[in-house]
């Protein structure tokens, strides 16, 4: 790891990450073959940038005034994003993912597993588990036939049914919902909750239950945690990767 990684890498969690007034610009990658089309593969930069520094400014920001999740904080997060590091992907995909399970927000679980997909680095998809992560993106994406054939599947289909609706009309959803959990009390072949953050009067519970119903893995749905520090998580998860690249 160079001299510039490990200062850029302290330096996300130190004062130098201040609220940008604008979004610095991604380092240059090389010159795509235009001859072959536009439809060729375009990578995310492996390596940290200045944006990388600015998204964490503004996570760190929207944790502390209990935005993350929020239709406004999604819509600052997405440019972001965007045209951050896979280094910064890999760290923040899946915290991102879980902070939008605890607010009960499909949208920032949908950027999570945007994010997650565009990181191609072996070692950094390994160490910071977006196989995972993927997994219980599809599987809350499956349609309502795939989920009925699943063992439980009609109380399964509602509980993915009341996810999406969050997006929407919580009030519905808490209805779906409700409905859902009665019919799967009545199914032999469920498995018991197990314990979350996450409260069951809150939003981000139908997301808990839904996941727990798709079989999701447990560090998608936070089992057995406390409620998550999401930036200081992301800041530990990115130090770590950036001793990973080559």
């Amino acid at each position: 790891m160079t001299r510039h990684a490990i200062l850029f890498a302290a330096c996300l969690s130190s004062a130098c990450a201040h609220d940008p007034p604008v979004v610095p610009p991604q380092p240059l990658l090389a010159e795509p073959d235009w001859g072959a089309g536009l439809d060729q593969h375009t990578p995310t930069p492996l390596r940290p940038g200045e944006t990388d520094r600015a998204l964490f400014a503004l996570i760190r920001r929207l944790q502390e005034r209990r935005l993350l999740g929020t239709p406004d904080a999604d819509a600052e997060l997405a440019p972001l994003l965007a045209a951050a590091s896979q280094t910064m992907l890999a760290a923040s995909a899946l915290e991102l993912y879980r902070a939008g399970v605890c607010a009960g927000s499909p949208s920032l679980m949908n950027q999570s597993c945007a994010a997650s997909r565009r990181v191609e680095h072996p070692g950094l998809r390994r160490a910071n588990r977006l196989r995972d992560l993927e997994a219980a993106c599809a599987a809350l994406a499956l349609s309502p036939e795939e989920l009925a054939a699943r063992p439980c599947g009609a109380s399964t289909a509602q509980l993915v049914e009341a996810y999406r609706l969050l997006a929407s009309s919580e009030e519905r959803a808490r209805e779906v919902a409700g409905a859902a959990l009665r019919a799967r009390a009545e199914c032999s072949q469920a498995l018991p909750l197990r314990r979350t953050p996450v409260a069951p009067t809150a939003p981000g519970f139908i997301v808990v239950a839904a996941l727990q119903a798709v079989g999701a893995d447990p560090v998608t749905w936070l089992a057995g945690e406390g409620t998550p520090n999401t930036a200081s998580s992301i800041n530990t998860a990115f130090v770590e990767n950036v001793k990973l690249l080559p």
